[in-house]
Parts: structure tokens; C-alpha cells; sequence
């Protein structure tokens, strides 16, 4: 349950801040999927200082044409009265098209298996939005991927972030057919070794 997205960026900082103090001689690049990608996008944009690059898998900045405007209003309207109340959940077969992920996937106890609580659902469309508002602001270098098959985050939503950043050093790849988990799809390896590229560039 998230209540405020802002007590998720106070997180992240303390975070990148531990790094820092830990490895002060090393460069940070953050690397956010779905809400993290959003949430990642929204630290760059008010704390890009404290990075050297960001990478983003199926950033969350809305939602894809899977869900309705009505779940969504009626996700508002509850998230004041009912905050705590489950509204969505997710199928595992949105998440790749590789069965044995699938599957994986389903007997991973580690996963959240109820529904989004309201409020959350609330807290994480605010993320994207707000993100969406100060693209300009981010400046590092900033690596953009999506599957273009993505049935949970629109891929419209990384082209706004490539479009929208102030970066200099920018670069989209929208991988066709690929789901929402670019990292667990059969094409990982090509996925994989797409950042190591990009990111062994911008660490010589």
C-alpha cells in the first residue's frame, strides 16, 4: 500500500545517497521498470544531480488501452472513501510471452497476488503524470525501452519521455511484440545486451 509518492522518492534518495557514501569514486546510473521506471523518471527530474544516467524498461507513465477510463475514475472515487480497497490485479500472462516466465511468475510467492489497493493504483497514475510535467528537466544521459506489444504500460508514454526530456544524450528502442517484462521475454539476450552497450559507452 503507497499512500504518497513522494514517501517512495525520500526512499529512493537515502538510497542513492547510501551509494554515494559507499562507492564515492563510482558513477550512479538508475535503472527503473514499470513503476519504477516512472518513479526512476520523476527522481531524475528533481534530483538529477546525484545521477550520471538513467535507463528505463516499460516505464508506468499511464496506462495501456487494458484499462478503462471507468476503472480508472472509479479508482479516484474510492482511493478517498475506500483507500485500502483492491480494484485491479494483474494477469501473469501480460508480463511475457515466454510460458516458463508465466509460470514462474505464478509460483513466485514473493509476488503480490491480490489486487492494487485503490489508493496505490491513485498514487502510481500521479507518478507518470507528474513525471510527464518535468521531462525538461532531466539532463543526464537517458536510455528509453519498451515492448511495443505492452498490454500494462503504454508505450506511448516512452516516447513522451524521449521527446520530453531536456538530455542531449537520448535514445529510444521500442521493441516490437515484445510484453511488458522486455527482460523476460525470448528476446532477452538482444534486450540485454542493448544496455550493456549503451551503458559501457557512457562509463569509459
Amino acid at each position: 500500500y503507497v499512500d504518497r509518492y513522494n514517501d517512495l522518492l525520500v526512499d529512493l534518495r537515502t538510497f542513492v545517497e547510501l551509494v554515494q557514501q559507499r562507492e564515492p569514486a563510482r558513477r550512479i546510473f538508475m535503472i527503473g521498470h514499470s513503476m519504477g521506471g516512472a518513479l526512476a523518471t520523476l527522481f531524475a527530474a528533481e534530483h538529477g544531480d546525484l545521477l550520471h544516467g538513467l535507463v528505463l524498461s516499460g516505464a508506468f507513465m499511464r496506462p495501456s488501452g487494458g484499462v478503462s477510463p471507468a476503472m480508472v475514475l472509479m479508482s479516484r472515487l474510492l482511493a478517498v472513501v475506500a483507500p485500502k480497497m483492491g480494484v485491479a490485479s494483474l494477469e501473469a500472462s501480460s508480463v511475457s510471452r515466454d510460458p516458463g516466465v508465466v509460470a514462474r511468475y505464478d509460483a513466485d510467492p514473493l509476488n503480490y497476488r491480490g489486487r492494487i489497493r485503490a489508493r496505490t493504483g491513485v498514487v502510481l497514475l500521479q507518478i507518470g503524470a507528474t513525471a510527464l510535467t518535468k521531462l525538461h528537466r532531466i539532463t543526464v544521459p537517458v536510455l528509453v525501452m519498451h515492448g511495443g506489444a505492452d498490454r500494462l504500460a503504454d508505450p506511448e508514454g516512452s516516447r513522451l519521455i524521449y521527446e520530453g526530456v531536456g538530455s542531449q544524450d537520448r535514445t529510444l528502442r521500442i521493441y516490437e511484440g515484445l510484453y511488458h517484462e522486455i527482460f523476460n521475454e525470448p528476446e532477452k539476450e538482444q534486450v540485454l545486451a542493448d544496455v550493456a552497450g549503451w551503458l559501457e559507452e557512457r562509463v569509459r
